[in-house]
């Protein structure tokens, strides 16, 4: 359709102007605004807003497209784009990025205790802002106004401080980590607050709580295992065995003592057990082996470590020393 108008010039601008001002009014338009996956969602969080802008804009935000249409007369159209474009550029210019853990990952999606709203939902309905997770990535995108992101970001590291820590330990630590009836592992949740999952088939051990929490529970952990981490086996004859626990015990006592290791003989299996700290494990596998030697060898090694005679008392005279 057109209008043609004709007439004297004079007349003609001032009637173009009174029509092109009829159109902005009454007549409808339509525009489209392309977006990313960020500036979807976060269109979807201001849609209601966006739409109260003005009456008679209709806002319709088309999600797969990744698009959102404007219709409406000229100049409200024109007023409601301008906002949205605001929008758009000040989240630009402000967007955040979260590198992630897995703690955090499932504290975002998983309710905490009796809780039933996700966390990243009611972040995003408190703060008007946008949060994109790629869980591939462990990648958390935050989209919004300045102020409402800086909010949000604040109350999110209160919310996200939680960590983790895995390891797998040695098979024959896990006994020293549980501890008789479960005592150890006990004690290294309370001193530390941190919770520690232990899959006993694995040695695979998980550790998690606030990032203080996880941080002491590894300090926990490490010196838990330092002073009883140590474990070895000694395989020995079984005429031996009587040798190393000595007459009620005593000789196997004294090792014990003297190493500060725990040590225990397995009888059927000819093995000597022995646990303690590193330094301990090794004393007293020193002193095992030193107690099981023949004669001979502790006889030459007793005169390795001997200390020379003094002259005249078997060295040579005074003055011939080498």
């Amino acid at each position: 359709r057109s209008l043609r108008i004709s007439g004297p010039d004079k007349l003609v601008g001032g009637l173009l102007t009174e029509v092109q001002a009829l159109v902005r009014q009454h007549a409808h338009e339509e525009a489209v605004v392309e977006l990313s996956l960020e500036e979807t969602a976060l269109v979807q969080i201001h849609l209601r807003s966006l739409r109260a802008l003005r009456e008679g804009v209709f806002v319709s935000l088309q999600h797969n497209e990744k698009k959102v249409v404007l219709k409406g007369t000229a100049d409200p159209l024109g007023e409601v784009r301008l906002e949205l474009e605001k929008l758009l550029d000040e989240a630009e210019g402000c967007a955040v990025q979260l590198t992630l853990n897995s703690a955090q990952m499932d504290r975002l999606h998983r309710p905490p205790g009796r809780e039933r709203e996700v966390l990243v939902r009611k972040l995003q309905e408190q703060h008007e802002v946008a949060l994109i997770i790629d869980r591939s990535t462990m990648l958390l995108s935050m989209r919004g106004r300045a102020a409402a992101v800086a909010s949000a970001q604040r109350a999110m590291e209160a919310a996200l401080d939680v960590d983790e820590h895995e390891r797998t330990v040695p098979m024959q630590t896990i006994p020293v980590i549980i501890g008789k009836g479960g005592s150890n592992i006990k004690r290294l949740k309370q001193d530390s607050g941190a919770t520690f999952d232990l899959d006993r088939t694995t040695g695979r051990l998980r550790i998690q709580g606030s990032k203080t929490m996880v941080a002491k529970g590894c300090e926990l952990l490490d010196e838990l295992l330092e002073q009883n981490g140590g474990a070895l086996e000694l395989r020995v004859q079984p005429r031996q065995i009587p040798l190393i626990i000595g007459r009620g015990g005593s000789t196997i006592r004294q090792l014990q003592q003297d190493s500060g290791a725990s040590i225990a003989v397995q009888k059927e299996e000819s093995v000597v057990r022995m646990r303690g700290s590193m330094q301990a494990v090794e004393m007293a596998k020193l002193l095992i082996e030193q107690l099981l030697a023949p004669p001979s060898s502790n006889m030459d090694r007793s005169r390795q470590h001997a200390p020379a005679p003094p002259p005249g008392l078997g060295g040579p005279p005074p003055g011939l020393m080498p």
